[in-house]
């Protein structure tokens, strides 16, 4: 369920967190590309229109054209279907003040789209327009000039302009009062511009689509690479529940038993039942030191280790420690040295203790009577190598891959009231302070664990 629930989350957030990014970047484009399109053309419609060269040079050209009374030519080149092949980008049409186009002649044949045109309402502003071409078109006579009744097209098709429309005035120019102009329309054809939008829309549809699903499908193997240390460490923390349980539950299943014995002789003595007094006692301590190591993996795990670093004499903040263990191994006829060197390093003395502790007395607990175990300490290098070597059973190359995993144990048969959670301490507060931690054979038996502070 956790998987699945996840997974399925990690997805939905990747899908979403793509998506986001493919429509803005998809909407920053369309948009800087809209912005952009018509600048030039925007520019070009502004210059013509208040160019007074060209407009004067339309309108005199106007005039005279409609100071004749006809033309005999056809105004309009079309081929055999009716439509003008004669594709335009700029064009000055002429108005008067009722509306009516006065350069008829000057459009040729443009002039069926150009007549569909109506000055534009705001003066001044560029509008856009979209205009049908193709479809039947009459013309009236303009100014007493006969033009085509009729015009036969093909098939209907749609072009965009776009315009801006000016006051002319008439009081300095006789063409332009001769021709009762009111109005002059610049107008160009941005016909490419709207087929390269639309064929760019199109293009970032289908891009958008194709990198859409490419996106769906990395958020898939991204969720599960994802998942992977989750699910890790979903694994790892069951196990530790797991175990720490079973750890738990043997000496207090001990415990109750012991004092459960004690209730089934009320009228026995203290010395009496020394022996399972004795034996509770013992489990108590083991639980005892079972809580604090967890308390330590649990602050480990969370990032909660209060690290007090100071600087270190290994020679002489050791010393005292390793006497000890000396008097220990008399005790259980095993042969301990030690020879730590001086040394100035810079960490955490109580938990490079705990970190020495537990590898003695793995040691201790992994040699039999007569075994050796010795510590010895100097510099080597960039580091100060402490090595803990035993001459006990020592551990085979299968084992030593795991023997830093938490509740891994060796040999349960000399494992006595060891919990299996040691060396995974040692390993991870060595990880924390900055050790390295080795184990290698020790000839011609046993083992060695050598750990190396950085100076």
């Amino acid at each position: 369920m956790l998987k699945k629930n996840t997974l399925a989350n990690f997805i939905l957030r990747n899908v979403i967190a793509f998506s986001i990014v493919f429509v803005v970047l998809g909407v920053v484009i369309l948009h800087m590309m809209n912005s952009s399109a018509y600048s030039e053309t925007d520019s070009e419609l502004k210059d013509i229109s208040w160019s007074d060269q060209l407009v004067a040079s339309e309108v005199e050209r106007a005039a005279i054209k409609n100071a004749n009374e006809y033309f005999a030519q056809d105004p309009y080149d079309r081929d055999e279907t009716g439509r003008s092949d004669d594709r335009f980008t700029s064009q000055i049409i002429l108005w008067s003040a009722d509306g009516t186009i006065l350069n008829p002649y000057s459009l040729g044949n443009r002039f069926d789209v150009m007549s569909q045109f109506k000055p534009d309402a705001k003066l001044g502003v560029i509008t856009e327009h979209a205009v049908r071409e193709g479809a039947d078109i009459y013309v009236s006579p303009t100014d007493g000039i006969r033009l085509k009744e009729k015009v036969h097209s093909g098939s209907a098709r749609t072009s965009y302009f776009r315009s801006v429309t000016i006051p002319y005035p008439t009081d300095a120019d006789p063409f332009a009062a001769s021709l009762g102009l009111s109005k002059v329309q610049v107008i160009i054809n941005v016909d490419q511009i709207k087929h390269a939008q639309s064929s760019f829309r199109t293009a970032l549809v289908v891009c958008m689509i194709f990198f859409g699903a490419l996106a769906a499908l990395l958020s898939v193997g991204l969720a599960f690479l994802n998942m992977q240390p989750i699910l890790a460490a979903y694994k790892k923390q069951q196990e530790f529940v797991s175990n720490a349980s079973h750890e738990i539950r043997t000496p207090l299943a001990i415990l109750q038993n012991q004092l459960e014995g004690l209730f089934k002789k009320p009228t026995a003595t203290i010395m009496d039942e020394a022996d399972k007094i004795g034996i509770a006692l013992g489990e108590v301590r083991r639980l005892d030191k079972l809580t604090g190591d967890l308390l330590t993996v649990s602050r480990v795990d969370d990032g909660r280790l209060k690290l007090e670093t100071t600087l270190v004499d290994p020679e002489i903040a050791l010393g005292d420690m390793l006497s000890n263990y000396a008097e220990l191994a008399d005790s259980q006829e095993r042969e301990f040295s030690f020879d730590v060197a001086a040394g100035a390093l810079h960490t955490d003395l109580n938990y490079l203790k705990q970190i020495l502790t537990i590898l003695i007395d793995n040691a201790m607990k992994y040699s039999s009577d007569g075994d050796s175990v010795s510590v010895e300490g100097g510099l080597a290098g960039r580091f100060y190598s402490f090595k803990v070597a035993d001459t006990g059973v020592g551990i085979s190359d299968k084992d030593k891959k795991r023997i830093f995993d938490r509740f891994y144990r060796v040999d349960t048969s000399h494992s006595g009231n060891g919990n299996g959670i040691g060396l995974s301490i040692a390993a991870e507060l060595s990880k924390v302070l900055g050790y390295k931690l080795d184990v290698y054979d020790n000839k011609p038996k046993g083992v060695v664990f050598e750990i190396r502070v950085p100076i």
